[in-house]
């Protein structure tokens, strides 16, 4: 689901729709799920971290006051269950997500950006 809703707003319905399902069928994904174990949820909140930051930063001037605030609650509260769940593995696919988008935008985006700074404040505080 998340994979299908940050490709439709990234990149239209078609792309939406060949993203949410390429995941669904993904074999990698199955073998987490139908085990008792902590990896699928750390898959998921990984994921929920990572689209998030990136929706945060590819253009944040085209975010409204209550879709920003959306997203910052959504990468918070990944960063925090991901902490919770499996400690500091949470911040490999938010360091990967900070260094993919320095590498297309640059690292002034990055820098620049007050909101990732209440991301990772709120969380540590959290």
């Amino acid at each position: 689901v998340l994979a299908y809703f940050f490709a439709g707003r990234w990149f239209g319905p078609q792309a939406a729709m060949v993203a949410g399902l390429a995941q669904l069928f993904t074999p990698v994904f199955w073998k987490y799920q139908r085990s008792a174990e902590i990896e699928g949820l750390l898959t998921f909140l990984s994921q929920l971290v990572m689209f998030s930051v990136i929706d945060l930063l590819i253009d944040p001037k085209t975010l409204n006051a209550r879709r920003r605030h959306l997203l910052i609650g959504t990468a918070t509260l990944g960063l925090v269950l991901g902490i919770l769940v499996k400690g500091p593995a949470i911040l490999v696919p938010l360091t990967a997500s900070l260094t993919a988008v320095m590498l297309v935008f640059g690292w002034r985006r990055v820098v620049r950006s007050g909101t990732l700074g209440v991301v990772l404040v709120t969380s540590l505080i959290l």
